[in-house]
């Protein structure tokens, strides 16, 4: 459902002259986020809290080692790249997203949770 309003938004971008790669990284991510929220709600639900901060610190340690690795991390001082740090930003919530899905997995195949 969020990809409709993202789609539009990335549209009036484009014809306003105002699309840019960082633009629309940062777009799909936040597409992508949505999911991860869904994702995570089911995981509290089910009461699997330790697989959801376990998730949540990989993912944050990905985004900032990634940069670390990469040098544009402004945790270090170092110049940063707003492409860069965007595709960072996907990167680590897709990842937390695939994590959710791994965590939910052994879940679905029980028909208990949703009678």
């Amino acid at each position: 459902m969020t990809a409709v309003p993202a789609l539009g938004l990335l549209a009036w971008f484009a014809a306003t002259g105002r699309l840019t790669a960082a633009g629309t990284l940062m777009t799909t991510a936040y597409v992508v986020l949505g999911g991860v929220y869904l994702a995570a709600f089911l995981l509290a639900g089910f009461e699997r809290h330790l697989w959801l901060s376990v998730s949540l610190l990989a993912a944050i340690a990905v985004h900032v080692g990634g940069g670390v690795l990469l040098g544009v991390s402004p945790l270090l001082g170092a110049p940063s790249s707003v492409t860069a740090d965007a595709a960072l930003y996907l990167g680590s919530v897709l990842g937390l997203q695939a994590l959710f899905l791994i965590g939910l997995a052994p879940l679905v195949s029980q028909a208990k949770h949703y009678r």
